[in-house]
């Protein structure tokens, strides 16, 4: 089959070279010309439009950031598209992908929903979780592709958005340990403690978490140079208190994390690892995190 992507950000682009790695062979279309050297370098192919993409493609993988532009690049592939299949791996609301997922039905395309989690690094490794979700035929299609970059594969079921759901309780929980993070080194610092002995002991502790432990040693090191950001952590929170209202769920804490990174949004760089919404405590605290 044909591959096609187009999104070659902080995921896409090691997701994009693991496909290359793996021979299979991939075509894309990207705006930066330091990011079409670098994968024509590697063996990909450079399309230079999304409907010439669309053309030459039997899948699409979709890695964008937004709603917007996942809905206008389908609408372009869809003008050189008339089967094959649209795999969107952005993070985007369960209602947005069932927009698009109709949008494709119209022109006898497939979709699939398939967001990832795991981080750079996961892309990197190649041990990213899939959660997908749509047509068991369509996930038969693409397990080879899947395979290529991701560790498990989940079928989170039949149903166009369950996926997108799935990766919102991702994003909850990031969310929450952000901040219940920040609040321990704060606390601690606060009151006297080293902030490198607290994180040492909690990392070993009953209540140690996965972002404490990758993120905590970060904050330490003032490292927040761009991984996952405020600004796209603050709209996948977004996108958990619109699921959560729609299904009559009550988020207390998730709301609360929702509300501190729209104060990030406002108060620092949104371009910054989500990890520094600390800055916020910090500032209140009259404190600063450091080893």
């Amino acid at each position: 089959m044909n591959i096609g992507m187009i999104g070659t950000g902080a995921i896409g682009f090691p997701i994009a070279e693991r496909i290359i790695n793996k021979g299979l062979g991939l075509s894309f279309f990207a705006r930066r010309n330091d990011v079409i050297d670098s994968l024509c370098k590697l063996g990909a192919d450079y399309i230079e439009s999304v409907e010439n993409l669309g053309e030459a493609s039997d899948i699409v993988l979709l890695f964008l950031n937004s709603f917007e532009q996942c809905r206008e690049c389908t609408e372009k592939l869809l003008k050189g598209m008339n089967s094959g299949l649209i795999i969107v791996g952005s993070t985007i609301s369960p209602d947005q992908m069932r927009e698009i997922s109709r949008m494709c039905e119209g022109n006898g395309v497939s979709t699939l929903s398939a967001p990832v989690t795991g981080g750079v690094k996961g892309a990197k490794d190649g041990t990213l979780t899939i959660m997908v979700s749509g047509k068991e035929d369509n996930l038969n299609k693409a397990r080879f592709l899947f395979e290529a970059f991701g560790k498990e594969i989940v079928y989170v079921g039949g149903e166009i958005g369950l996926s997108q759901v799935m990766k919102s309780l991702v994003q909850l929980l990031v969310g929450i340990n952000t901040v219940a993070m920040s609040e321990a080194f704060i606390l601690g610092a606060k009151n006297g403690l080293e902030p490198s002995i607290i994180y040492s002991t909690l990392c070993k502790s009953a209540g140690v978490s996965r972002i404490f432990e990758n993120r905590g040693c970060t904050v330490l090191e003032r490292d927040f140079h761009k991984r996952g950001t405020i600004e796209i952590l603050n709209k996948d929170l977004g996108y958990c208190a619109e699921i959560s209202q729609k299904s009559g769920t009550t988020l207390m804490l998730g709301n609360v994390c929702a509300d501190l990174f729209k104060i990030g949004m406002a108060e620092l760089d949104r371009e910054q690892d989500f990890s520094s919404i600390i800055k916020l405590y910090e500032k209140w605290a009259g404190v600063e995190i450091s080893s």
